[in-house]
């Protein structure tokens, strides 16, 4: 059996956390009511916005899919983060930076919202990266 040594979880990647957990509850609902909307109404019934594309056809329906298996994907990080582990840094990492390329397109086609993500997945990224208790915490 493994013992491992109790640390303290910093405060941040407590928040970090649980931004995953309710983005995953935000994704898994979203995700249902498209997806029960589309069956209910067809796929036809309307088109799927999803990050910004428009989805119609079989893709209104494979859209509420990809998004309910991206809320169930936030729940294994956001648990992650909680255990400290090292491979929820790093994924959290990966996808900070992805966001980031995504803030500069959603600038670029006039996107509101592209702004918020930069400033936010900067700070994510940044904490988790330079700062010495995150990195201890997840050692």
């Amino acid at each position: 059996m493994k013992v491992e040594t109790l640390k303290a979880i910093p405060g941040l990647v407590k928040t970090i956390s649980i931004i995953y957990w309710i983005g995953a509850i935000v994704f898994i609902l979203f995700g249902a009511i498209n997806f029960f909307l589309s069956l209910t109404f067809g796929a036809s019934w309307t088109s799927t916005n999803f990050l910004g594309m428009n989805f119609s056809g079989i893709f209104a329906i494979m859209a509420p899919i990809i998004i309910l298996l991206m809320g169930i994907f936030f729940i294994f990080i956001a648990r992650g983060l909680w255990k400290r582990r090292l491979w929820s840094r790093n994924t959290v990492i990966i996808l900070s930076l992805l966001s980031l390329i995504y803030g500069v397109i959603a600038i670029s086609q006039g996107i509101g919202n592209g702004i918020i993500a930069i400033i936010l997945n900067c700070l994510i990224a940044g904490y988790l990266i330079w700062n010495k208790r995150a990195k201890e915490a997840f050692s």
